[in-house]
């Protein structure tokens, strides 16, 4: 048995009993169908618990001509309803409030556009205020991690091109040495990236800028340690510290300069 197409409400805002459907566009889905005397295709009896909510539905009256398909649900903020079976494709949301016999309707309509699709409808006051499609914003997210993981990847690259252009100027131009200096910045404009973004994400973008040059500080000394200790013993030269150092502190100077003057003219990777 294969996965089947659903439809899953999420509810923010409903604090009385509530009940929920989807309007179809078309008189019939798979088994789901508009009630019909004629046809005896009732998919409720008298003798169900729900019957008269049901009755409520089947009397409703859509101003688009929009049909009741006999399938419903009681839902809540912590119970979504889920139309696991054939859902109708093209819908809208009709809720019903027992207590104060009222109906609250989608202005718009929806689609299935995925699957299995999500939606979050916000209610207040018993009326339907908004209904955002989960995949719209998953979507949305998706494009700004894509477009962040690009930003990271044109600064590292920018970073290591003029850091090594700043090696070579410093007498730094064995092949392990330009390794080593790409490999190190790599891994610093990661941990970076990681720091501020941990800031950010629990003490704010306020905290993220305080300790943005702390931070950075943190990398060149970094940096500047593993240069003093490696760049020279990988081509089996006699350490020049001050030439490390001095190299770790251009490198560092040169690519945040250059890289925030690009950041101002391409915004986008900054």
């Amino acid at each position: 048995m294969g996965p089947k197409p659903s439809v899953t409400l999420r509810f923010e805002g409903i604090d009385t009993p509530c009940y929920a459907t989807l309007l179809s566009k078309e008189s019939s889905t798979g088994p789901y169908s508009v009630c019909d005397p004629s046809k005896e295709n009732a998919m409720y009896q008298p003798t169900d618990p729900d019957y008269e909510i049901y009755q409520a539905f089947v009397s409703y009256q859509d101003a688009d001509g929009y049909y009741f398909l006999q399938y419903l649900g009681a839902c809540s903020d912590e119970t979504p309803f889920v139309w696991g079976y054939y859902p109708p494709q093209t819908f809208k949301v009709l809720l019903y409030f027992p207590g104060s016999d009222q109906f609250a309707v989608s202005s718009l309509t929806y689609e299935c556009d995925a699957f299995h699709s999500y939606y979050t409808v916000h209610v207040e006051n018993e009326t339907i205020a908004q209904v955002v499609s989960e995949q719209a914003v998953t979507t949305q997210r998706i494009y700004r991690t894509i477009k962040e993981v690009g930003a990271l990847v044109v600064r590292m690259a920018l970073t290591i091109a003029i850091e090594i252009g700043i090696a070579f100027v410093f007498g730094y131009r064995k092949k392990q040495q330009i390794l080593l200096i790409g490999g190190v910045n790599i891994v610093t404009q990661l941990l970076l990236n990681a720091l501020l973004l941990l800031v950010n994400h629990t003490a704010g973008g306020a905290w993220a800028m305080v300790l943005y040059l702390p931070v950075e500080c943190l990398i060149f000394l970094i940096e500047a340690a593993v240069y003093v200790f490696a760049i020279d013993h990988l081509v089996k030269q006699e350490r020049e510290t001050h030439r490390a150092i001095w190299f770790a502190i251009c490198a560092n100077a040169a690519s945040f300069m250059i890289g925030f003057g690009v950041s101002y003219v391409i915004p986008w990777i900054g």
